[in-house]
């Protein structure tokens, strides 16, 4: 265990896509995302890197009003983790979980902007000449979708 609590910040960007189904202002479906976290932080020695990371989640949801559907997600999430720390390096997959709130608001019949929180836990890996480390996230995201 590195015992070393390291913030990160950084760009984060991704695509999304899904399917969702709605009965009267009930709205649920399923929806995934990749993309590419640029975020980077050291303290006491210890650096760490992000990259490429996704998830799989399922989505509930209420149309407070045919233009805003308010919901909550949760599901699987993995990321690729980069450590340096005392001269070692290694890089692993770290798999866990992800919850979150959100909004969607139409701005057009097939366009949509969205607000998101969500909060992940990534568990804890070992890395290779460095010890365990555990990843959690806090993150908000902002973006644009489109309906087919």
């Amino acid at each position: 265990d590195i015992g070393t609590d390291v913030d990160t910040d950084g760009f984060v960007g991704g695509v999304f896509g899904g399917y969702q189904w709605q009965q009267e202002n009930f709205v649920y479906g399923a929806e995934a995302d990749i993309g590419y976290s640029g975020i980077e932080g050291d303290d006491g020695g210890v650096e760490a890197k992000g990259g490429f990371e996704g998830s799989l989640r399922a989505r509930l949801g209420y149309a407070v009003t045919p233009e805003i559907l308010l919901y909550g997600t949760a599901g699987g999430a993995l990321k690729n983790q980069e450590i340096e720390a005392a001269g070692a390096s290694d890089e692993n997959t770290m798999l866990g979980w992800t919850a979150g709130v959100g909004t969607d608001i139409k701005i057009t019949d097939n366009v949509f902007g969205r607000v998101e929180y969500r909060y992940t836990d990534f568990g804890d890996k070992d890395f290779d000449g460095i010890g365990k480390v555990k990843s959690t996230d806090n993150r908000v995201t902002f973006g644009v979708g489109m309906k087919f």
